[in-house]
């Protein structure tokens, strides 16, 4: 996952250059969002198997957060918010922590 948000950053400053606009743009954060998103659904079948939906929906959140840390380029913070919105990881730790209280 580091390798995969280093090479996804670089893409959507790429992305930003050629399309003059700033790093913290919403479309950065799109082409993030959209390439992290493709990748889960590719190794969805090498997940492991999991009994329950909330172990799985567990062991998903915590790639995306994992992903969303591995965003380490300094030009890529601004977007780390956007972001996590954007993949709903904000909604999902939330949900996590009702069932915890």
């Amino acid at each position: 996952l580091d390798n995969l948000g280093s090479v996804i950053c670089y893409t959507a400053w790429l992305l930003c250059a050629k399309e003059r606009v700033s790093i913290d743009h919403h479309s950065s954060a799109l082409v993030i969002r959209d390439a992290f998103l493709s990748e889960l659904s590719l190794c969805d079948d090498t997940l492991p198997k999991m009994n329950s939906k909330t172990k799985k929906k567990m062991f998903i959140t915590k790639l995306k957060l994992r992903f969303l840390l591995s965003l380490l380029e300094e030009f890529a913070f601004p977007l780390q918010d956007m972001v996590a919105s954007l993949i709903e990881l904000e909604v999902e730790l939330d949900s996590f922590d009702e069932e915890v209280a």
